[in-house]
């Protein structure tokens, strides 16, 4: 029968010298550090009389210099003891975590600081925990596009956390099987700070009961990050001796979770990445060579805030707005686009498609088609199936190849129509989005009415207060993943209009499918088709948008900003009927997005 370990020691190595140039990453320990292995050896000896434990086995690696030195420190200072019996072992599931080869600067000194070492650990911590992408190697510059300074710094990528964890899974489950222990004794691990981290982490996990193997790896960085950093102030000291009492992980079943999570990481990395964040991960936005081709048809930017020619003509556009609890602002959404700058001949080539979703209002007595110069299609649902399932009817019911859609609280400026119009159709294919200033709607007859009344079309907004192009975030918002600590952000700017935000970058909670908001958006039919529509499978507020943006990068879509042209959101009361309830919705949906993202794909 296995022995039930229940209390093991976790020894961190000691210091080692920053000899980059001579050693690599792999350098002996600095002398003078005798003190803290007497301290050890004291605390080891403690709970050995304490135990009643007769033997010590010391555990630790040989394929690290500073771990094997800093065990065989240890080994020699108990044996002076001389009343308990001491061995020691190899186990190469010890090995530290590899980091690669780097490549110094020509003028480098052994001693100097190396700064890509830590934007490597930085860069490996985020991609792992935060975009839970743990199959990033540790280095790995995305091609010198994410990180460039690592693609330059990196002579040869290190290991994955995926592959770390393999090995520190599978010498954990033996732990709690008994198997690296005699009877009566007491085993010591020397090791980096990760193994006893990890421990300490499992220790609180495996009191919550009920995990999923594959959110194990997430589940214990969040109780790091909750519970553990701060008693540590951030990582285990060189040289600390840390006593574990692991009977509860023992008398219970935790061992078969942490064995189901190492297969389902050994099962991962036997498949080639194929999740929709996999290929995001991989996928650059840099629309540069679109710009391009379009200033050479058009005369201006594909992002430019000038206005484009009405010599360029307009193409046939179907609006879908889906419609629900929206009496008080429907009729200037529509006012907004009667008097869009378009002929009479153009704005026959204007269809507007609104599907009631599902709300009691009898549409038909509000909107009436015959009051407006362009197609208008009334389209009634008797359930509310949310927002996805109304475009999706809409789009099924559009006769044009270019999709606007538009909430029912959202006023479009003058030239947006035409802007969309001509970008569809000479750069197909992509994914546009309009900015909004975003209004009370109090505030609705003082911006319109000075345009309404003498039938002029609404300007572009002169301060677009949105999210993407700056907001302050509070670390308890609700995102894709949590942030650390309140910020500002500056979308817009800090990715050169989404240039730069590919290879599965995040600003703050964003990432760059969220950039896709559906106040006022285009989209060729035909992309539309490839996405395969909005997903149905969010229900109330929140993150449908994101997914299909998504979606429309896998398929080969850059998200494009239309800056020459604007809208104004009316800001309604929630209709999920509270602000408690619309967050309540929010959070179910991201959680739901963030497993999709992480699904296969095909």
């Amino acid at each position: 029968m296995d022995m039930i370990t229940d209390k093991i020691i976790c020894v961190r190595h000691l210091q080692d010298q920053n000899v980059l140039k001579s050693y690599g990453l792999n350098g002996p320990l600095v002398d003078g550090q005798e003190d803290k292995i007497e301290s050890a050896s004291k605390k080891i000896l403690e709970e050995t009389r304490n135990g009643n434990f007769n033997r010590i086995r010391i555990l630790y690696t040989d394929k690290t210099i500073r771990i094997e030195q800093t065990a065989k420190m240890l080994a020699s200072e108990l044996k002076k003891n001389g009343e308990i019996e001491i061995s020691t072992e190899t186990d190469e599931r010890l090995n530290i975590f590899y980091q690669g080869e780097v490549l110094l600067p020509i003028n480098y000194k052994d001693g100097e600081h190396f700064d890509p070492l830590m934007q490597a650990w930085d860069a490996i911590s985020d991609e792992a925990y935060i975009y839970r992408n743990i199959d990033y190697r540790f280095g790995d510059g995305y091609g010198f596009k994410k990180y460039p300074l690592l693609a330059k710094s990196f002579l040869k990528s290190g290991e994955s956390v995926a592959d770390l964890l393999i090995r520190r899974y599978s010498l954990i489950v033996d732990i709690l099987s008994g198997k690296l222990r005699g009877e009566n004794e007491l085993l010591v691990l020397c090791t980096q700070s990760d193994l006893p981290l990890l421990l300490l982490e499992l220790q609180e996990v495996g009191r919550m009961g009920n995990i999923r193997q594959e959110e194990l790896p997430f589940i214990c960085w969040q109780v790091y990050k909750e519970k553990i950093q701060k008693n540590y102030n951030g990582d285990i000291p060189m040289g600390y001796t840390i006593s574990l009492d692991l009977s509860d992980l023992v008398n219970s079943d935790f061992k078969e979770v942490v064995m189901l999570a190492k297969k389902n990481i050994e099962d991962r990395k036997a498949v080639p990445p194929s999740s929709i964040q996999d290929i995001l991960n991989t996928t650059d936005n840099d629309f540069s060579e679109i710009d391009n081709n379009f200033k050479k048809e058009i005369g201006v930017g594909i992002d430019s805030t000038s206005i484009i020619n009405s010599e360029f003509g307009f193409y046939p556009v179907s609006v879908v707005i889906p419609y629900y609890n929206s009496r008080s602002t429907i009729l200037d959404v529509l006012r907004s686009i009667e008097l869009q700058n378009l002929t009479k001949k153009e704005m026959s080539n204007v269809e507007v498609v609104i599907v009631n979703d599902g709300w009691k209002d009898d549409l038909e007595d509000i909107v009436i088609p015959s009051d407006y110069s362009f197609d208008l299609k009334i389209i009634t649902c008797e359930e509310n199936g949310g927002r996805s399932v109304a475009r999706n009817i809409g789009t099924r019911n559009a006769k044009h190849d270019i999709l606007m859609f538009l909430d029912a609280d959202n006023l479009v400026s003058g030239e947006c129509l035409r802007e969309h119009s001509i970008r569809n159709k000479i750069t197909p294919d992509q994914l546009y989005t309009s900015l909004v200033a975003n209004i009370f709607l109090e505030d609705v007859p003082k911006i319109t009415s000075p345009y309404f009344s003498e039938n002029k079309p609404l300007p572009k907004p002169n301060d677009f207060n949105e999210f993407r192009v700056k907001e302050e975030i509070k670390s308890s918002s609700v995102g894709i993943h949590d942030i650390k600590r309140d910020t500002t952000v500056e979308i817009l700017k800090e990715t050169d209009n989404f240039r730069k935000y590919g290879f599965g970058r995040m600003v703050a909670y964003y990432d760059l499918p969220s950039m896709y908001a559906t106040y006022c958006v285009s989209v060729t039919k035909t992309m539309f088709q490839k996405i395969g529509g909005f997903s149905e499978k969010f229900k109330g507020w929140g993150m449908e948008d994101s997914f299909f943006g998504a979606i429309g990068i896998v398929r080969g879509a850059k998200i494009i900003p239309i800056l020459s042209c604007g809208s104004y959101s009316i800001n309604l009361p929630s209709h999920s009927g509270s602000e408690e309830k619309e967050k309540m919705e929010l959070k179910v949906n991201v959680d739901r997005y963030n497993k999709l993202m992480r699904d296969s794909f095909v």
